[in-house]
Formats: structure tokens, C-alpha cells, sequence
């Protein structure tokens, strides 16, 4: 199955490039970051207010924090009635800084019988490691389960917001 849609994704981007002029191309590049998305992502998601970032103001003992919105998506690869985030995985220069289990609340207003829609958030911070640098963005990557099988999303270069 991943050879197939390899196979179609590299004719796609083939096709893409061969047929595209200055002005087009800007066009081209977005089509194809949503091919290669839509073929490497295992689940459907889309992500607001999503903010990284580390509290360092005084006396507050300095915490990393994430938070946000994340619409799910059904698809045919999970049960959408199922499907939970699980948890969040940090990391920069390819190690995992944090593995966290986050609050997460299903909000029901803007749930549908298609479209599962979760806020999340860390509960009051994690102690920062020294491998962590505040000042390059980090990998965020989302485990969604459904009762059955665990299911990724990744976002690179998520940048890490500082509060004073």
C-alpha cells in the first residue's frame, strides 16, 4: 500500500513539475504539500490555536506548555465515534523530550457525527530539560487511538513562544 501511493504521489509530483510556470508554481507547491501530506499523515486533523511555549517569568519556576484545538476527521482508517487523543510527543534534533498524557476535553458544540473536535493542554507544565532550546522549534507529534490502533500526526517546526 505505501509503495502504491508512493508510486502515485511521485507520477503527481512529476506531472506538477513538468507543467508549471513562474505563477504557477506557488500553486503547484501547496497542492503537492497537500498530497504528501494527505498520503503520510495517518490521521485526518486540523489545527488551531496551537501554541508551544515556556514560562520563564520570575519565580514561576520555568514550565514548557502546549495547548490547543484539534478537529478530527473521519476516516476509513478509524472509527471516528472512538478515535481520543492520547498523547503528545516534544522533540528537537531527533529525541523525544516529553511524552505527555495531556488534559483533553471533548468539546460535544462542535462535534459532529463526522468530526470530533478536542481542546488540549498540559496541566500545569512541565519541568524544562536542558536538552530542550527554547529558541529552535521542536517537533510535535499527536498519538490518536481508537480503542484499537494508535494513529499519528506530526507537525515540524512548531515554534517555541516565551512568556516573561
Amino acid at each position: 500500500m505505501k509503495k502504491r501511493n508512493l508510486i502515485i504521489l511521485s507520477f503527481l509530483l512529476l506531472l506538477i513539475v513538468g507543467c508549471s510556470s513562474s505563477k504557477e508554481t506557488t500553486v503547484k507547491e501547496n497542492e503537492t504539500k497537500e498530497l504528501k501530506e494527505m498520503f503520510t499523515q495517518e490521521v485526518e486533523a486540523d489545527f488551531s490555536e496551537l501554541t508551544a511555549w515556556v514560562n520563564l517569568m520570575p519565580n514561576a519556576g520555568n514550565k514548557f506548555h502546549i495547548s490547543g484545538i484539534v478537529d478530527v476527521s473521519e476516516n476509513f482508517k478509524y472509527d471516528i465515534q472512538f478515535i481520543r487523543l492520547r498523547d503528545i510527543l516534544i522533540q528537537q534534533n531527533d529525541k523525544v523530550l516529553y511524552k505527555i498524557s495531556p488534559i483533553v476535553q471533548l468539546d460535544p458544540e462542535l462535534s459532529t457525527d463526522t468530526k470530533k473536535t478536542f481542546r488540549f493542554s498540559t496541566s500545569s507544565g512541565l519541568s524544562l530539560t536542558p536538552e530542550l532550546n527554547i529558541e529552535q522549534p521542536c517537533v510535535v507529534e499527536f498519538h490518536f487511538y481508537d480503542g484499537s490502533d494508535l494513529y499519528k500526526y506530526i507537525l515540524e517546526n512548531v515554534l517555541i513562544e516565551k512568556t516573561y
